[in-house]
C-alpha cells in the first residue's frame, strides 16, 4: 500500500494498494470530527458520504492498483 498526501497542509489523501494476489478485507479510515463534507472514491467512483467523527469501512475484493481517495475539506474557522 503506498500514501500519496500532503495531509494537514492539503485535504487529499490518496491511497494505491500492492497486493500479492486480490484480497477480500475490510479498509477502515478515520474521518475526523471536523471534517463535515468529507469525499470518499473508490478508484473513482464515489461512495456513501462519510460521517465526521466516525470510522468509514469499505469492505471489498481488492485488487492491486485499487485507488482510495479521501478529500477531507479544510474550512477556516475562528473559535474562543
Amino acid at each position: 500500500m503506498s500514501v500519496d498526501t500532503q495531509y494537514p497542509f492539503g485535504e487529499r489523501v490518496d491511497i494505491t494498494l500492492k497486493l500479492g494476489a486480490e484480497k477480500t478485507f475490510p479498509l477502515c479510515l478515520r474521518i475526523p470530527g471536523w471534517a463535515d463534507e468529507a469525499t470518499l472514491l473508490v478508484n473513482g467512483e464515489a461512495q456513501d458520504t462519510p460521517a465526521a467523527g466516525t470510522f468509514s469501512v469499505i469492505e471489498r475484493l481488492w485488487h492491486t492498483g485499487d485507488r482510495v481517495t479521501l478529500i477531507l475539506p479544510m474550512k477556516a474557522r475562528v473559535t474562543h
